[in-house]
């Protein structure tokens, strides 16, 4: 049993996590917002704000600074590449806008640059390569960087074992 959302059970690794299924928990330890309330709480009632976008939860108006946690099972060992879903709008100003990984408190990857989707609602994948996992039990954590509020909107993380 784990803080992890929604069973109580660690996410599983080769797989797909929702960015909106971060772990249980507080404001500065599942997850780093800014905003005190949610507007219109439909998935989760933590202040973090999620929408619902054709039946799936997504994480929007992510700020800088901000991030969230999560609880991860390694099952199978190694290398992985994480796809990151997401979308960003900013009238083709290519704003330098990041999302960085750390599993269990240590960096583990430059980061993803987020290149604009021209719509809020036109989600596009963009991967993440070299991602030492090993096995078990692992604290994952997404941070958000850029210099504008609104840096994004976030579907999904999926982990691809790609190597030893």
């Amino acid at each position: 049993w784990t803080n992890a959302f929604p069973a109580g059970r660690a996410h599983d690794i080769p797989g797909t996590l929702l960015f909106a299924d971060f772990d249980r928990g507080t404001n500065g330890v599942a997850f780093q917002e800014r905003e005190t309330v949610q507007l219109k709480p439909t998935y989760r009632s933590e202040s973090v704000s999620i929408h619902p976008f054709q039946g799936v939860p997504i994480v929007v108006n992510v700020s800088d600074g901000e991030w969230l946690r999560y609880t991860i099972n390694v099952k199978d060992p190694g290398t992985y590449a994480i796809t990151v879903k997401y979308s960003k709008a900013t009238a083709g100003n290519a704003v330098n806008s990041r999302v960085e990984c750390e599993v269990d408190g240590k960096a583990v990857a430059n980061g993803l640059t987020l290149e604009d989707t021209s719509d809020w609602d036109v989600a596009k994948s963009s991967t993440i390569n070299g991602i030492p996992l090993t096995a078990g039990i692992h604290d994952l954590r997404t941070l958000f960087y850029g210099p504008l509020n609104g840096l994004g909107n976030f579907w999904s993380m999926e982990f691809v074992r790609t190597g030893p």
